[in-house]
C-alpha cells in the first residue's frame, strides 16, 4: 500500500488514539462512521484555524467572525464526542479499515473545498444557486452528515 500525506496523517491522528492492531475486530459502520467523521472534523477544524491566521483582524468583519467562532465550537464539540465514543474501542479494532475510514474522511475535506469552489463560480453570487449547487455536491453531503454526529448511540 502506498502510503500518500493524507494516509500518514490518517495514521497520524489514530495512532496515538491506539489504532494499531492489524487484525481485530470489523468495526461496525457506526464505529467507521466516528473515524471517518473524526479525520474530517480535525481536518477542517485545522484548516478553519491556519485559514484564520493568515488574515489579520481588522478584514474579518464581526459577523463572520462569529459565524467561524460557532463552526469551531460545532466542530470541537464534535471532535469530543467522537472521540469519546472511539477511543475506548481502538485497542479492539481492525486499525487499518479505520485508517482507511478516516482517509476518506480526510480525502472528502479537500473535495468538498473544491466542490464548494465549483459551486461558488458557477453560482456567479447567486446564494440559492449557490446552496443547491452544494445541496447536491458527494463530498460535502458526505460531510454534512457527521454535524452533531447523530449516528452516535448516545
Amino acid at each position: 500500500m502506498k502510503w500518500n500525506r493524507a494516509h500518514l496523517f490518517s495514521a497520524l491522528v489514530l495512532l496515538p488514539l491506539g489504532v494499531t492492531a492489524q487484525t481485530g475486530r470489523t468495526p461496525t459502520d457506526i464505529d467507521l462512521k466516528a473515524g471517518y467523521c473524526l479525520a474530517a472534523d480535525r481536518t477542517q477544524l485545522e484548516n478553519i484555524q491556519a485559514a484564520s491566521a493568515g488574515n489579520s483582524a481588522a478584514s474579518v468583519d464581526d459577523e463572520a467572525r462569529k459565524v467561524m467562532a460557532g463552526v469551531n465550537k460545532q466542530l470541537s464539540d464534535d471532535i469530543e464526542r467522537l472521540a469519546a465514543y472511539i477511543n475506548p474501542k481502538l485497542a479492539l479494532l481492525n486499525g487499518p479499515i479505520l485508517i482507511s475510514a478516516a482517509d476518506r474522511g480526510i480525502a472528502d475535506v479537500a473535495t468538498a473545498h473544491a466542490e464548494t469552489t465549483v459551486c461558488r463560480e458557477g453560482s456567479k453570487a447567486n446564494l440559492e444557486a449557490f446552496s443547491q449547487c452544494l445541496q447536491q455536491a458527494p463530498a460535502s453531503t458526505r460531510l454534512r452528515t457527521c454535524i452533531g454526529a447523530p449516528f452516535l448511540p448516545y
